[in-house]
């Protein structure tokens, strides 16, 4: 009974991870993106 307990903890710790791991990463991307883009349109109007 307590494995089984521990295994449920530790697969949903793992999923937790993961999910933060991949929001962070997009969040990453898009902060990256923008500033791209507001550089772009920022050497285009100059």
């Amino acid at each position: 009974m307590w494995e089984q307990y521990l295994t449920l903890i530790w697969t949903w710790h793992k999923l937790a991870v993961r999910v933060l791991l991949g929001l962070t990463l997009r969040v990453e991307v898009l902060v990256i993106y923008l500033r791209l883009k507001a550089a772009s349109r920022y050497s285009i109007t100059v």
